[in-house]
């Protein structure tokens, strides 16, 4: 059974009363992300609505709690958008499609069940925003919501530290006592400190020391290879390399332009040593050199989906490495710089 939108309302079947009673739990913010949640999916001409366009949905409320969160956690609200994006259109068939009539596909109609699981957790009779966020990232089957968001390092233990704030439970939660209830608060205070000093340890000391140790393994990984092909004694040699560039001077801004791209300092390195020995000119090196980008193309393929936008970059910085050396070679040239 799906839940029907039209013209922002949430609509569902007479005959049965089990959404009914499901959907009027819903607090209005809920109600409102919903709505955000078709447009999403209108815009992106999607077959149904699903749990990424549930995320788009809570993240368009700018004002809400959920983007102060994701503000205090430094999360790049621009690359999580974009990924849940692209992995609609991944996860789209293009065909004909009408968007008068926007079902929640199977996955957003469990999420919703989950959400309702989620405030009878916290002891909240109302489903909130928070609770739905919460369903997407417990969800045992992985959605493409929860997939961007821990790609981001935004887990469900992280999120609920962030937006857990103990509350007296409703009527009939069979605690003995107030003496009680304030031990199970002490707790959870405790237990909420404990994640927090985890989190801000994973955050700032283990996220950070990985990345670093990745990226000397890269580097040094490189570093090697350039050696072993091009030092004095390596299979190819300096020497062998400056001959070959002397002899293509002509060519030199562009295939010293191709060695920038190589994403290492290394390929610098080899580029002003071969300036150095004479094999190529001042505005050869130039071209290399304003090319070279060092690891951050790298790290730029890494952590982006994005192909052909990366691919234009390399382009751009080719050609105007290019277009650099040509200019600065026949000054040179001309003027004997």
């Amino acid at each position: 059974m799906h839940i029907y939108y039209k013209k922002g309302i949430t609509l569902y079947p007479k005959h049965n009363r089990k959404y009914k009673y499901m959907t009027s739990q819903f607090s209005p913010k809920v109600s409102e992300i919903l709505v955000f949640s078709r447009e999403e999916a209108t815009r992106l001409a999607s077959r149904s609505v699903g749990p990424e366009h549930l995320l788009l949905g809570i993240m368009r409320d700018k004002q809400g709690d959920i983007n102060h969160i994701f503000s205090r956690m430094s999360v790049n609200m621009d690359n999580i958008k974009h990924e849940l994006e692209d992995k609609v259109r991944e996860d789209d068939i293009t065909q004909p499609i009408s968007t008068s009539e926007l079902v929640l596909n199977d996955q957003a109609n469990k999420l919703l069940k989950l959400a309702v699981l989620e405030a009878r957790m916290q002891h909240s009779q109302i489903v909130d925003v928070n609770h739905l966020l919460l369903a997407i990232l417990h969800d045992q089957n992985n959605n493409g919501a929860k997939e961007v968001l821990e790609s981001n390092n935004i887990t469900y233990q992280d999120m609920l530290a962030y937006l857990q704030k103990p509350s007296k439970p409703a009527e009939g939660m069979n605690l003995t006592s107030d003496d009680d209830y304030d031990d199970e608060l002490d707790d959870d205070h405790r237990e909420t400190h404990s994640h927090a000093k985890k989190l801000w340890a994973k955050r700032y000391l283990l996220i950070p020391l990985i990345h670093s140790l990745q990226t000397f393994a890269y580097v040094l990984a490189v570093t090697l290879v350039f050696g072993i092909l091009f030092a004095d004694n390596g299979l190819i040699g300096a020497d062998k390399l400056s001959a070959f560039l002397d002899s293509s001077k002509y060519f030199a801004p562009f295939i010293t332009s191709l060695i920038g791209l190589i994403p290492n300092c290394a390929s610098s390195a080899v580029i002003t040593s071969a300036y150095v020995r004479g094999a190529i000119s001042f505005g050869a090196m130039t071209a290399g050199l304003i090319s070279n980008a060092g690891v951050g193309l790298a790290i730029l393929f890494k952590n982006t989906r994005k192909t052909k936008r990366n691919l234009l970059i390399m382009l751009t910085l080719y050609l105007i490495g290019s277009i650099c050396g040509i200019i600065i070679s026949s000054l040179e040239y001309l003027f004997i710089f």
